[in-house]
């Protein structure tokens, strides 16, 4: 019960009793709590990337070729670059780090193994071509081991055969 002299804190409004300074913290509380749900939803990402980063492997391989005859062996370098079986903007980033390793190293045949791809987005196309004209820039040659259909369609749509030196 209300003592006399004293205003109760409960009134008609049955909020009133909460002061601005309490309305801030709850506010900030709530902030806080949808901080950590988007930090957790980072970490459930980053941890896909991780899994799918395990699936994607650089190869690198010395192929040579060898004359019955003892003539000198004719070696090729090659390095190979796996895409994602889905490559989509989320994937873009570690593609993008292995691609570059592939573009500073010395082998200059560069061979694509795309057979595999499920899905691909205009984000992982417009990768593949950043790639490929980084690459003719160098001096390197693009071979396409196995083209999925998923990315036939797209680079179809695009019309990109040429810029990715992909068959027609």
């Amino acid at each position: 019960m209300a003592t006399k002299g004293k205003k109760s804190k409960l009134g008609h409004d049955p909020l009133s009793w909460i002061s601005e300074t309490d309305a801030a913290e709850i506010q900030q509380q709530n902030n806080h709590k949808e901080e950590q749900q988007e930090i957790v939803e980072e970490i459930e990402e980053v941890e896909a990337v991780e899994e799918i980063r395990s699936e994607i492997e650089i190869k690198e391989t010395d192929f040579s070729e060898s004359n019955d005859c003892a003539e000198q062996s004719d070696s090729k370098e090659i390095m190979m670059l796996d895409l994602p079986l889905y490559f989509g903007i989320a994937q873009v980033a570690d593609v993008y780090i292995q691609m570059q390793e592939v573009l500073e190293s010395d082998m200059t045949n560069i061979e694509i193994q795309a057979e595999d791809i499920e899905s691909i987005d205009a984000a992982a196309i417009q990768l593949l071509v950043a790639f490929v004209n980084a690459a003719k820039s160098k001096g390197k040659k693009i071979l396409w081991k196995g083209i999925s259909d998923k990315l036939n369609d797209a680079v179809v749509v695009f019309q990109l055969n040429n810029q990715l030196e992909m068959a027609a």
